[in-house]
């Protein structure tokens, strides 16, 4: 019993504790690079294989070759975005909503077809549609901290 005592006593204090807050920061710098690259490279794999998975999905050619457009298109205003030096305020604001409500265009597709629709078509659309607006809510969450430049001025001497 004294043991047990004698190592809560030696707990360290609160103030002793590393600071996790600021182990996040490469995560909050690198995520919109994830958004982006994660936007064209998804755009690009559906694009090029939008048949293929029209058919596994069962899903009409249309939605998923729609879904690929639409993920190249994110993925280039989100690389836009992140090149800005500054990133203007509203930029992240629109990306960070325009990932939220793409959950919303995902839970609608799956509605619709929801009596023809693969499995794996359900989880290819709501899977992204979570992973998007997952992105989303980091980046609204973080929006003031994306928005301040990111990439340090060349110093003259």
């Amino acid at each position: 019993m004294l043991l047990g005592l004698t190592a809560i006593s030696h707990a360290p204090k609160l103030s002793e504790l590393p600071n996790f807050g600021d182990s996040l920061k490469p995560t909050r710098n690198n995520i919109l690079w994830i958004d982006c690259v994660g936007g064209i490279l998804v755009g690009c794999i559906v694009l090029a294989c939008s048949r293929l998975l029209s058919d596994w999905e069962n899903l009409p050619l249309s939605i998923v070759f729609g879904m690929g457009v639409a993920n190249l298109l994110y993925g280039a205003y989100s690389l836009y975005v992140t090149t800005r030096n500054p990133r203007p305020l509203i930029l992240v604001q629109i990306l960070a909503i325009a990932n939220m409500l793409w959950l919303l265009v995902c839970i609608t597709i799956a509605a619709r077809f929801w009596q023809d629709v693969s499995m794996l078509g359900l989880f290819h659309v709501l899977g992204e549609g979570i992973y998007v607006a997952t992105l989303g809510y980091a980046e609204w969450k973080w929006r003031d901290t994306l928005s301040i430049s990111q990439i340090e001025p060349l110093k003259t001497n």
